[in-house]
């Protein structure tokens, strides 16, 4: 009844600029005063750290009788940053619901006093020895739950009973034919659940967050398959989530008009998402299920079983752990941990081999006793006195290579550009008297160390020689032309599709791209043409293309986009198609690309599919 996937908070803050008293006399006035809130005193409570004397008379001179300040410890009223840094104690601010609810004391487990606003003293800076000197400027940091204080101004007994909730859980009546608060506290559950995910799942979609198998989209994936799941329960048999986020659109809409202009898109996702996941809940119920059938007494759900319905059936942990609940049983959480993490394992190992199956040992090592190797190839086809630093043959480390053998060389510097985000690695050859290398590949390895895969065709390569590196420019230039057209596209994909797409994959090769984007459905091919057509435009208009370097914050602060998830440097390069003050495009990037658009020549989309859930290529 309190607690919400997603909720509003509201809050105040201070840095040095007003004192503990200040925040606890504004706070009186805003929850006392008849112009404000006019919350009655003798219905509200507060509490104060145990050793928080200050705070304790601060409310006592506002009006508060002591019998109203309770006093409690560090696990309920200290707030801290870590282990060590800024912390300080906190007042915590309680509504007394009346007798009818269960609790006798704030700060209890009880529904009576309900908690709605945390008032934090930041004043202490807490060091390793475990002292707390003051900081040299005390802070404010308050937050009060938006929709805890307006059940109270609702006279509501918990969020649930709240204009928004309530809406929202008429809703969930409608489609499932069953009433809330009937006397079946399973129906009330699974009618509270739908719509406290429901809200959630729309704001996280129109944030731009996706359904995928990691971090903040798996979070999203997890809380709708739940949803779904508690539909089917209370007998909704049809795709239903659409209807609840149409819902959440027209309560929330005026406040949040991004939630309007994505109505669409959110339908879209959820609907898409809810029939992928019906395809495989009734099986993976009926699995899981059977599995419970032959448990006894309080025997455990067994961890393979759960890791194969999360796996094979798309169930997430908690689904499992609440349907085995059901049936009086729990899940051996180890067992389950242990699948998990030998699936992962699997991963690693596989992510650390190269093609031929050997393992990486030799550049960790490598990369312990080498500097990176310095790329210097955005300007240069050709470099003259690059050292050789290091041979790789057969994942070993060796001293020499002689003709015909082949071997990963690594320079100093090299005007080599090694494959990274798409863009494929340069060949070229790497030469010196009576020497000759054919560089077939370009890779990183550890330690941002760059191997030019290549053959020996002539003479003896040898650590510690100097040889002249020429990519193959001509080829060069055809991946130039295809790494600035990835660009318009995802540019163009987000102006005709909508700010959710994102790139989630891409090759860039002389002869073609590949381009993979967030999508939760099928394009159209009216929106291929206006895609192509947006791209071809900017070709046409023969726009310049400019690198730059910049502070991260200042490229955020341009627009320039990121990859979801990718994590940067202090100092980016910057790559803009366009005018300085309004690019049609401008992202981070460390590839090489065109001086203009016009070298491109003719864009051509010849194919779109897609390559999973919410992912289209």
């Amino acid at each position: 009844n309190r607690h919400l996937s997603f909720f509003e908070m509201l809050g105040n803050f201070s840095f040095g600029g007003y004192t503990k008293r200040d925040a606890c006399t504004w706070a009186m006035e805003f929850i006392s005063s008849p112009e404000h809130l006019g919350l009655p005193l003798d219905r509200l409570y507060f509490t104060v750290f145990t050793d928080d004397d200050e705070a304790a008379e601060i409310w006592h001179s506002l009006g508060v009788a002591e019998d109203h300040i309770s006093r409690l410890g560090e696990e309920d009223n200290f707030w801290a940053a870590g282990p060590t840094g800024p912390c300080g104690p906190c007042s915590e601010i309680y509504f007394d619901q009346g007798p009818e609810f269960s609790g006798e004391k704030p700060g209890d487990d009880g529904d009576r006093y309900l908690e709605f606003w945390n008032l934090v003293f930041t004043q202490y800076d807490r060091q390793e020895d475990g002292s707390m000197p003051e900081l040299p400027h005390r802070n404010i940091d308050t937050g009060m739950g938006l929709e805890r204080i307006a059940a109270i101004m609702q006279h509501a007994g918990s969020n649930y009973e709240g204009d928004i909730m309530t809406s929202l859980i008429e809703l969930g009546e409608k489609l499932s034919g069953k009433h809330y608060q009937a006397g079946n506290e399973e129906v009330d559950r699974s009618l509270r659940i739908l719509a406290d995910h429901s809200r959630a799942v729309s704001f996280m979609i129109g944030d731009g967050i996706l359904p995928g198998n990691e971090g903040r989209s798996y979070i999203l994936r997890r809380l709708l398959r739940r949803a779904v799941y508690h539909g089917r329960l209370v007998g909704i048999q049809k795709t239903f989530m659409a209807e609840y986020a149409d819902e959440v659109v027209r309560l929330l809409g005026d406040a949040y008009p991004e939630l309007v202009e994505k109505r669409a898109l959110i339908e879209g996702i959820l609907t898409a998402e809810e029939e992928r996941f019906g395809t495989t809940l009734e099986a993976g119920e009926s699995k899981l299920e059977d599995e419970l059938k032959k448990l006894t007494g309080d025997e455990r759900l067994s961890g393979d079983v759960a890791f194969l319905l999360h796996d094979t059936y798309g169930f997430p942990i908690d689904l499992t752990r609440e349907i085995a609940a059901r049936a009086g049983h729990v899940v051996n959480e180890a067992q389950f941990d242990a699948a998990m993490a030998e699936q992962k394992q699997r991963a690693r190992a596989s992510a650390n081999r190269d093609a031929w199956g050997k393992a990486q040992s030799v550049w960790v090592a490598l990369s312990d006793r080498l500097d990176e190797t310095v790329f210097d190839g955005y300007d240069h086809n050709e470099l003259e006195g690059c050292r050789v630093v290091a041979l790789v043959k057969d994942g070993q480390e060796v001293d020499c290579a002689a003709a015909g053998d082949e071997v990963d060389v690594v320079l100093d510097r090299t005007p080599f550009y090694a494959e990274m985000g798409g863009q494929v690695g340069d060949t070229g050859t790497l030469s010196a008297d009576n020497l000759f290398v054919q560089v077939s590949d370009t890779k990183h390895k550890e330690g941002n160390l760059i191997a030019h895969v290549g053959q020996v065709e002539e003479g003896v390569l040898h650590t510690g020689d100097i040889v002249k590196a020429t990519i193959d420019a001509g080829r060069r230039e055809l991946i130039r032309r295809n790494h600035t057209a990835t660009h318009l596209l995802d540019a163009a994909l987000k102006l005709i599709l909508g700010s959710h797409v994102n790139q989630a994959g891409s090759l860039v090769a002389p002869d073609r791209l590949r381009f993979d984007f967030t999508h939760f459905e099928a394009l159209t091919s009216d929106e291929l043409a206006r895609i192509e057509g947006m791209v071809n435009a900017e070709i046409f208009a023969a726009k310049p293309v400019v690198t730059q370097i910049m502070n991260i914050d200042e490229a955020k602060a341009a627009g320039a986009v990121a990859l979801f998830g990718e994590k940067y440097g202090d100092v980016v390069r910057v790559v803009s198609v366009g005018a300085e003050d309004h690019p049609f495009s401008r992202e981070l990037c460390g590839g090489t690309h065109a001086k203009n658009t016009a070298e491109l020549g003719l864009f051509k989309i010849v194919s779109e599919s897609s390559v999973g859930a919410n992912s289209r290529r």
